[in-house]
């Protein structure tokens, strides 16, 4: 498959596209060299990066927790990745990524001095199917300083995807499979690449943001919308005996929008009962 992508990068303090040639720094950096760094997945649909503000905030968010400088302007970093998108745009749908790695670090006192923003635009098309979801066999920390980041420290979830696609394997028609992790208390925390919405004995539930879980996007979006739309929807711990006994599950991120499970390790749920939630985010 050939990889249809197209990058920019910017020395993400000074706000400056960084020449091709030079790739030293970056190679040299902490970004790479020990995986100190954070990023951001974004749907662009005809030219507009959705939840864009958002996004930058989140990224900020994380670089401030990480100690990895960059310029704080949403307003003009939002300039710079609009040129990106109308330049790169080839597809009405595509999935932007913008990834922030740290630049040269003293491993002594764990400073950084300097940061590269990379930006990626690459075709998009998202499966529109509903889900198998299976019990991950590994548990989140909930305590880890990382937990709630978008770190790109991501090999657990690499490890995740490849223990779907074996389950996926033994499925008949070819279903997308995710997987759900629990927290070392034992709670539902979230999916491999999403936040979970649960419900159990006609109650919708989402997991807190103490559980470990990404403060995603969309969950954030689905959660006003309920809220104002009378649908009460309790952020709430949520034990794994209550999830295996749930009448219907659903994901959501920022790509896929909110996506119903119809298996549960094989069990069959309620798809249709997802629908008021999907209804939140069109």
């Amino acid at each position: 498959m050939t990889d249809e992508s197209t990058f920019w990068l910017f020395d993400a303090v000074k706000r400056q596209l960084v020449p091709p040639t030079d790739t030293g720094s970056i190679l040299g950096g902490a970004g790479v060299q020990l995986g100190h760094g954070c990023f951001e997945t974004i749907l662009v649909d005809d030219g507009y990066a959705g939840f864009l503000s958002e996004h930058l905030d989140r990224l900020f968010a994380a670089a401030a927790v990480l100690g990895i400088p960059i310029d704080p302007s949403v307003s003009l970093w939002r300039e710079e990745i609009g040129a990106f998108i109308k330049a790169a745009t080839k597809t009405a749908t595509s999935r932007l990524r913008l990834t922030l790695l740290s630049g040269r670090a003293d491993l002594t006192t764990g400073s950084s001095s300097g940061s590269f923003l990379l930006l990626q635009l690459q075709p998009y098309a998202a499966r529109q199917d509903a889900y198998d979801l299976f019990l991950l066999p590994w548990r989140k920390d909930e305590g880890s300083p990382l937990a709630g980041l978008k770190s790109i420290s991501y090999s657990e979830h690499i490890l995740a995807r490849q223990f779907l696609a074996e389950r996926a394997s033994g499925l008949a028609d070819g279903a997308s499979c995710e997987g759900a992790f629990l927290n070392q208390s034992g709670h539902v925390c979230e999916a491999v690449w999403a936040n979970l919405f649960v419900k159990h004995q006609d109650q919708w539930y989402t997991p807190p943001l103490s559980s470990g879980c990404l403060p995603g996007i969309m969950r954030g979006h689905v959660l006003a919308q309920a809220e104002s739309g009378g649908l009460h929807i309790k952020v709430a711990d949520i034990s794994e005996d209550q999830l295996m006994s749930a009448e219907a599950i659903g994901i959501t991120s920022s790509l896929l929008g909110f996506r119903p499970a119809r298996s549960l390790e094989g069990r069959s749920l309620d798809a249709e009962s997802c629908r008021e939630l999907a209804a939140l985010v069109r």
